[in-house]
């Protein structure tokens, strides 16, 4: 069993996601070729280890694959990191004049990945797959997985709120926004797209880590009246390219950033 530890998914994801897709492409774990241990697993400890298992097959195979995290509301999910990452390491006197300046994060866990599952080739089981092994970690339907037009997103269908209970929680991106009809760069819709939700709706999201360049190197014609989801493919299906986000929750601010990466892995057909 070979095992990944990340603290948070922002600063391990990079290194975990490569060295599980180092293993998968190498010659005794191709698709092609027969698995001597199909007990044998991957397991990722993680923040948020679906979003990790999602990246690496993303990127093994050449998927664009979309994560959306959940609300984290309840206590016990979270994880207070402020002393191992601020750089006053949360001094007794900076909590005192800031008290409610906590670095939290997601509590994770361990999702225990067989090779098997990951190196399938056919894109809704994986996922679906992958899932299902998350919500039984979790102990609940949390997430599900959802098609159009060959991309796939995996997002929250519910959540705990903060006393505990289980509560229905459809996705953000199924959210109308309106967008005013122009050629513009990809950067640029992701912005409006942004500016649009955050005047619309409570929750607030960002800009996180994007291919700057390349979305801005990329012009299309859009606009309406449009779901997220559908600006989003609008904005990836110019670049022509397989991509893949990830909207993460930040429980610290309460805001979420959208983290875009280009895929590429080998292209499924």
């Amino acid at each position: 069993m070979r095992e990944y530890k990340t603290m948070t998914l922002s600063q391990g994801l990079s290194f975990a996601v490569s060295a599980i897709v180092f293993l998968l492409q190498q010659d005794t774990l191709s698709a092609q070729s027969p698995i001597s241990d199909v007990a044998d697993t991957i397991t990722i400890v993680d923040a948020r280890p679906l979003a990790v298992a999602l990246d690496a097959v993303a990127k093994r195979h050449g998927w664009s694959v979309g994560y959306e995290d959940p609300l984290y509301l309840d206590p016990k999910q979270l994880r207070d990191v402020t002393v191992s990452v601020r750089r006053d390491h949360g001094s007794l006197a900076e909590q005192k004049r800031h008290p409610d300046s906590k670095v939290l994060v997601p509590l994770g866990g361990r999702l225990k990945v067989p090779y098997g599952v990951i190196l399938g080739d056919e894109p809704r089981p994986v996922l679906q797959s992958l899932v299902d092994m998350e919500n039984e970690r979790l102990g609940f339907a949390a997430f599900g997985v959802v098609e159009t037009a060959s991309k796939f997103r995996v997002v929250p269908t519910a959540q705990l709120r903060a006393d505990g209970a289980i509560e229905y929680r459809g996705s953000m991106l199924d959210r109308f926004v309106l967008i005013p009809f122009a050629t513009r760069t990809a950067y640029s819709l992701l912005c409006e797209v942004i500016s649009g939700f955050n005047a619309s709706y409570s929750e607030k999201l960002s800009l996180g880590s994007v291919p700057t360049n390349l979305l801005m190197q990329t012009h299309l014609t859009s606009g309406g009246q449009k779901t997220v989801a559908e600006s989003l493919g609008d904005a990836f299906e110019s670049i022509g390219l397989p991509m893949s986000w990830q909207m993460l929750y930040d429980p610290s601010s309460g805001t979420f950033a959208l983290n875009v990466m280009t895929v590429r892995g080998k292209v499924s057909q």
